[in-house]
Order: C-alpha cells, then structure tokens, then sequence
C-alpha cells in the first residue's frame, strides 16, 4: 500500500554484544509519519503491550483507516496478524469493508478474508517461525526490530501476505547500541532504537521515504490503556 519505509539513521555506536542487549519496555505508545519526499503518506499510532502490538494506520489520499495487530508468544515468534479497513473516510465503530486474519502455523500460513458477505481462506506452506509481513506497516517494522534488537536473531524468514505467498529473508546486518541495520533483499533499512529497545527511526538506501516519530497528541495512559481491550478477532483453536 506503500512503496517502503524509512527512518532516521543512528549515529555511529559500537556493536553490542547479544549478552548485553536489553529487553524492550513493556508498553509503550509512539505516532510516526510516513514521508515521501515532502508529502506525507500515512500517520501511524502504535501501542506496544505484552504479547501484542496493535496499530491505527492513516493514508491521507485515498483516505483510509486501518486497524491491525501483531500478536506474538513470549519468544517473538509471530502468531496472528488481524486487521480491519475503513474506505471512504469511514471511520470505527461502523463496519469495516474489509477483515483479514493471518493465523501462523509451525508448516503453514492460514488467511481468512472477509469482505461484506464473501469470505475466502488461503493456506500456503512455509518454515516454521515465519513472519507475515506487509510492506509499509511500521509496527511490523517496529516488531522485526525488537527480534533483531533483544534477541540473538541473524535472519527472519518473511510470508508476504498482499503477494499470495511469496516469501523472502530479512537479514540482520549490524545491531549496535542504539541502532538496527536490516537488509531486505538488495535494500537496506538503517534504523535507530532508544537505549530501551524502542524504534524511533529508519531509512531505506536509495529512497526518498522517511518515517519520523511525532509528539503523541493522545495521552500515553488512554493509548496504552488500549493494551486491556484484547484482540478484535479470537483466534482460530
């Protein structure tokens, strides 16, 4: 839906040794722009909670709303990835056009896609430990960083969800204290952490996509209370 992501680069720092990484704080809220040259394409508000990472997602042309969350096991390890959109400026609580529920198997990749009436499930198989991924959703970005960040994580395998099964390796290229490089195939993301594990900031090599981090213009207590309402779908047994 976007063409990529970027963020700040970090300073220079020295590589930290995997012994000394710390874990990520629990919960926490940040709002990011995403900027194509001089225009900005979307807005993001991400929440992070234990075990989940949800996200409210604004593209200004067409206007539309996405709500989604990534829900994962005490390892990381991806297991649903939900999400619902409004067209047409259509906001929550009136009905999404569309639902999508992206269940992580240990041999394959389950999606169920319901828009109004029609539904529609594709299954394909892959590794175990995938990751369903979509390009431009910056709390998956912010998730695949926390892997790399606080856990001894050189390659993650990648199931992208909107390309009917294709897969690819995101591949750890440098951590240091207060930065992550990622390469995706040929392109690189070079972006900065917080010292508590954090995403703040990337850019993509050889674009001119950024994504900065804004103020928060919602309190931090109301967007981490959002943490309590649980996941929007329940999840398939």
């Amino acid at each position: 839906m976007l063409s990529c992501l970027a963020f700040i680069a970090a300073a220079c720092a020295p590589t930290l040794p995997a012994s000394r990484v710390p874990l990520p704080a629990g919960v926490h809220t940040e709002q990011f722009a995403v900027i194509f040259g001089r225009d900005t394409s979307a807005y993001e508000l991400i929440t992070s909670c234990v075990g989940s990472i949800m996200s409210d997602l604004e593209l200004p042309k067409p206007r539309i709303h996405i709500h989604y969350e990534l829900l994962f096991d005490s390892n990381l390890q991806p297991q649903n990835l939900n999400m619902a959109i409004w067209m047409d400026s259509a906001q929550p609580p009136s009905a999404p056009a569309q639902m999508a529920r992206t269940t992580v198997r240990s041999d394959s990749i389950i999606t169920d896609v319901w828009r109004g009436p029609q539904f529609q499930t594709q299954r394909y198989a892959v590794q175990p430990n995938t990751f369903p991924w979509m390009s431009s959703y910056t709390a998956l970005l912010m998730h695949l960083v926390r892997m790399f960040y606080s856990e001894d994580t050189k390659d993650v395998r990648l199931f992208w969800v909107a390309t009917g099964g294709h897969t690819s390796v995101a591949h750890l290229v440098r951590r240091t204290a207060d930065s992550v490089i990622v390469a995706f195939d040929s392109t690189q993301v070079r972006t900065s952490v917080s010292r508590a594990g954090v995403l703040e900031g990337a850019v993509v090599g050889g674009s001119a996509v950024r994504v900065v981090r804004l103020p928060l213009k919602t309190p931090p207590n109301v967007a981490n209370d959002r943490c309590g309402m649980g996941s929007f779908m329940k999840p398939i047994p």
